[in-house]
């Protein structure tokens, strides 16, 4: 194959290269290392399936909420049951504590940090997005003064944990004119 013949492959599956690229980094290092190395393979293949292109198509907050649930339950169907160190993971972690970091790192990076959509797609999305909870944004969380029912990811383990921080970030960032996904950028900020 040319070096021309080559462009002309990317160019033709430019947006599926993004989609790999994104599922390749945002489940990598410090994501996937709490489970075995085995296990990342499904967890991208299942990233690298999200019809992305809906988020095209949402407008409210409620939809996206539906458009993030629905694609929530393919995406946990790939993560592991136990850690790297063999402990269980509950259903619940699974699904509503890693299953969500996954999940929203993933859109994050595709909707804010990749050229998957124009620059007016991204604005309008952004507003939409939930943060990826982690160690370091539960810490950012704690040192700002909010009283948190879990103390990891794994406590993270029902549908009303996730959203109820996820709300008060969200009512934080609009004070400010912020979208709440922006509190992402604490991970960068820590020491």
């Amino acid at each position: 194959m040319t070096l021309a013949e080559e462009f002309g492959r990317i160019k033709n599956n430019h947006k599926e290269a993004i989609k790999i690229r994104v599922a390749k980094v945002c489940f990598s290092g410090s994501t996937s290392r709490v489970f075995e190395s085995k296990s990342s393979s499904g967890i991208k293949e299942k990233l690298r399936d999200i019809d992305v292109d809906e988020l095209l198509k949402i407008e409210t907050e409620a939809k996206f909420q539906i458009w993030f649930e629905k694609t929530l339950e393919e995406v946990v169907k790939a993560v592991p049951d136990k850690t790297s160190r063999g402990e269980e993971i509950s259903e619940g972690a699974r699904k509503w504590g890693y299953g969500t970091k996954i999940l929203n790192l993933f859109v994050r990076d595709i909707v804010l940090h990749s050229r998957y959509f124009t620059d007016t797609q991204s604005e309008r999305m952004q507003k939409f997005l939930y943060v990826p909870i982690d160690g370091i944004i539960i810490d950012k969380l704690c040192k700002s003064g909010e009283k948190l029912c879990f103390d990891k990811i794994k406590e993270i383990d029902t549908r009303e944990k996730f959203y109820e921080i996820q709300n008060r970030l969200g009512r934080a960032a609009s004070e400010c004119g912020a979208p709440r996904v922006w509190f992402d950028d604490n991970w960068g900020n820590r020491k």
